[in-house]
């Protein structure tokens, strides 16, 4: 924990701590300066903030508060990235799928598609994005606390697989509640709705359904190949906030 993060833990205690590192984080974009982020930091926490220096050092403070107070969709993005990062596959961030967008996917010999509900999220959506990803991947996950799990599990499909963390912890573990069964509902026009205009083979209508699904897999892994590689490379030098930025912008 940064020497800012435990002189403000000490002044305001942990419950309006929370409260404020909230505000705070859920106004953060990666285009901010560090002049802008003290800015906000200043409004967020009033008079007192004068007390605290964290010029020139305003991203480590956001980071850290997230890590010990705010677990976020980017936060759990970020610690799962992790766990993507041990197997040798290519992973990439929100890949719009028919009507719904997936938070994070991975491509090796298996597609799958993970979908990140923490315990700020509704899960008013969730069925409808399992069914749309379930039409593009072979897999999908959804990725939620523990307090979420009973939830979750009685809204979605028996092939949707479930991880689970404790959110109580700081630094959150991975452990699957559910093991994933492969889709019975892949199509191949979702599929090939995903490809680029170049990505797509000029007999694609003669094309079987498992070879449209083995050219799916190939082209969005060569895809975002460079991409995952380089962010797997230089993760340390990155703010957890900007794993996503980084990677969208190489």
């Amino acid at each position: 924990m940064l020497e800012q993060v435990r002189s403000l833990k000490y002044y305001y205690g942990e419950k309006e701590l929370e409260q404020k590192s909230i505000r705070w984080i859920e106004s953060y974009s990666p285009w901010l300066s560090d002049d802008s982020l003290c800015s906000i930091f200043n409004d967020v926490f009033g008079e007192s903030a004068s007390l605290f220096n964290i010029n020139g050092n305003s991203k480590k403070t956001i980071e850290s508060l997230m890590i010990n107070y705010y677990h976020n969709e980017a936060y759990i993005k970020s610690a799962f990235m992790m766990e993507l990062k041990k197997h040798k596959a290519v992973s990439f961030f929100e890949l719009p799928v028919s009507d719904s967008r997936i938070d994070l996917c991975s491509i090796n010999g298996n597609s799958i598609a993970y979908e990140i509900k923490t315990k700020y999220d509704t899960t008013k959506r969730l069925l409808k994005q399992v069914t749309d990803y379930s039409k593009a991947f072979e897999y999908v996950y959804v990725i939620c606390p523990t307090c979420k799990v009973d939830e979750i599990i009685n809204l979605v499909p028996d092939n949707v697989g479930v991880y689970v963390y404790d959110d109580e912890l700081t630094n959150v573990k991975f452990e699957i509640y559910r093991e994933a069964k492969i889709s019975n509902s892949i199509n191949r026009d979702v599929q090939t709705s995903v490809l680029h205009k170049d990505e797509k083979p000029s007999n694609l209508d003669s094309l079987s359904d498992d070879d449209v699904n083995l050219i799916f897999k190939s082209v969005l892994k060569r895809r975002y190949k460079n991409k995952w590689n380089s962010l797997c490379k230089n993760y340390k030098q990155i703010n957890k906030l900007d794993y996503q930025y980084y990677f969208n912008s190489i």
